[in-house]
This record gives C-alpha cells, structure tokens and sequence, in this order.
C-alpha cells in the first residue's frame, strides 16, 4: 500500500533543509532576514511534525483493527 503522504513529507524535508541552510546564511548578511527565515524554518518543522503524528494515528487506527493476537 503507498503511503498518503510521502510526496508531501520529501517536500517539508527538501524545504526544511533549505530554510536551515539559508538561515544560517543569512545571519552573516542580515539579522532581520535570518530570524524570518528561522521562523519559516520552525513552522515546516511543527508541519512535518503534525503530518508524521496525523500518518501514525492512522497507522495505529488501522492496526487495531486487524488484531489478530487470539488466534
């Protein structure tokens, strides 16, 4: 079964390291521009989070659902 979410996680991650490296960057040009980009940083990474717990609720859904530890 393919996963729901997989493109969109490789994205959050792609765009995670990006931000991270253009942060760290920016601080030697600009202050105001790094605390921004950090701050676009965090938010990816509470998304990235919030899509990983969403999937493994499902997963934890669906597991208890095919329990077959009776037989």
């Amino acid at each position: 079964m393919k996963e729901k979410y997989v493109k969109s996680k490789l994205l959050l991650i792609l765009l995670i390291v990006i931000l991270h490296i253009a942060a760290f960057g920016l601080l030697i040009y600009s202050l105001k521009w790094a605390l921004i980009v950090f701050a676009l940083y965090g938010i990816t990474v509470v998304l990235l989070l919030i899509l990983f717990i969403k999937e493994r609720l499902k997963e934890k859904k669906e597991e208890d659902q095919y329990d077959d530890r009776d037989y």
